[in-house]
């Protein structure tokens, strides 16, 4: 388990904290605009070629996360250089969604603007974002933020765990960190919300401990929602 909110630093790893989180979408076109040397041109590259070439229409998507990256850390990474330097791609469409680590981290697993998600800051004790690994792969993160502004509840955010490593008991420790984290940062009590459509959920909720609470938040008057909240 590796802490989100622990890696923001010194100023040089800020020169480019802006390009955090890069997604850009180019339909119907090649992301390579000027082709390398012809012994640059790799087997992965014809692939990419044919695929956009026999799927006329549909949207090339690349994504591309850099942490606290110094301009000249892409010379520590020659697959960047080869696969992108060095075809001269250029970006028709880019978005940064925060210039923060973590809120454009959740951002991008959940498809969400941190108002919607409710990460908005690196720093304790506003809230933490963790990322689970399994076998050295991301495999699942969560997040909790402060509660209505107060300094003794807080709020479980966007956990998520993906399809390969459910049943892995992934859940339970994303939930344990963000319980210590919460406890560690003055938190007496933390809630969550959730739904009817998400049974395995509440399962593990109230096998955790949690119960029943009166419902909160923006959808809070919707028949699904259903809210938790547990003594730290």
């Amino acid at each position: 388990m590796k802490r989100g909110s622990r890696r923001a630093g010194t100023a040089r790893r800020r020169t480019v904290a802006f390009l955090l989180c890069l997604a850009v979408f180019v339909p119907g076109q090649h992301l390579v605009e000027a082709r390398a040397p012809a012994d640059a041109y790799s087997a992965d590259d014809a692939l990419a070629d044919r695929i956009a070439r026999d799927r006329p229409g549909h949207p090339n998507v690349l994504v591309l996360m850099l942490d606290d990256a110094n301009a000249a850390d892409i010379l520590f990474m020659p697959k960047v250089q080869h696969r992108l330097v060095a075809h001269g791609v250029s970006f028709t469409q880019a978005l940064a969604p925060n210039p923060l680590c973590c809120p454009s981290r959740v951002s991008l697993l959940t498809g969400q603007y941190s108002h919607h998600h409710g990460v908005r800051t690196n720093s304790p004790p506003d809230g933490g974002f963790f990322v689970a690994f399994l076998d050295g792969q991301p495999a699942g993160c969560g997040a909790w933020r402060s509660h209505d502004d107060t300094e003794d509840v807080a709020e479980v955010k966007r956990v998520y765990v993906a399809d390969a490593a459910r049943g892995k008991g992934v859940a339970r420790r994303i939930m344990s960190a963000l319980e210590e984290d919460a406890r560690a940062h003055g938190r007496k009590r933390i809630v969550l919300e959730t739904g009817t459509g998400q049974p395995e959920a509440i399962a593990l909720y109230e096998a955790l401990g949690y119960e029943r609470i009166a419902d909160f938040g923006h959808y809070r008057h919707e028949a699904g929602v259903r809210s938790f909240g547990k003594e730290l």
